[in-house]
């Protein structure tokens, strides 16, 4: 039987419990709320797609709900409340502390004219596409999640005078009852 260097031994076991000399692992620092841009749309837009051009500003949102009076507290921002039809994209970081399905649901007002969509880790999870009057919709979609973080976007479309932000719930595993999520609960980098 061989017999084992002891200085060797501490070495590997270093070596295993650190990693490989010159591997580092990046942190990520992520700051609270999320990231809220702002397009002023062209008249001839089409309710429920995504504007293929720059921002016109951005702030961030740390708000308790999706809305447009988040404008308001920003100088760069507030005149786009004149604007005649607005899409406005929140965008962040959500924490996910429980692996499973979660379910997201968005429910939309009953005034015409708006589009929301959901996006988490980039997979459309809901959309609602109103352009009548009606009755209050509500959009469901389901994802699995793993713990960590996972982007997540919210896009709301409107004619400003109508532009009323989506509630969004969260069921998250193993909960009966669903919750709301805000602007406030995301992070950003």
């Amino acid at each position: 039987m061989m017999k084992r260097n002891p200085i060797f031994v501490m070495l590997a076991v270093l070596f295993v419990a650190f990693g490989a000399a010159g591997e580092e692992k990046e942190t990520v620092k992520v700051k609270s709320g999320a990231l809220l841009e702002v397009w002023q749309l062209p008249k001839n837009y089409r309710w429920g797609t995504r504007p293929q051009t720059p921002a016109v500003g951005s702030i961030v949102d740390n708000g308790n709900g999706w809305s447009v009076k988040a404008l308001a507290n920003s100088e760069e921002l507030a005149p786009m409340q004149s604007a005649r039809n607005l899409m406005l994209k929140w965008s962040g970081l959500l924490a996910v502390k429980k692996s499973g399905e979660w379910k997201f649901s968005i429910v939309g007002p009953t005034r015409g004219d708006y589009s929301i969509l959901l996006l988490v880790d980039g997979k459309e999870l809901a959309k609602i596409v109103f352009e009548k009057r009606g009755q209050e919709f509500t959009a469901i979609g389901k994802i699995q999640l793993k713990p960590g973080y996972h982007p997540i976007s919210v896009y709301a479309a409107g004619k400003i005078g109508r532009l009323i932000a989506p509630s969004i719930l969260v069921f998250e595993p193993g909960e009966s009852q669903s919750r709301p999520l805000t602007p406030g609960e995301l992070f950003h980098r």
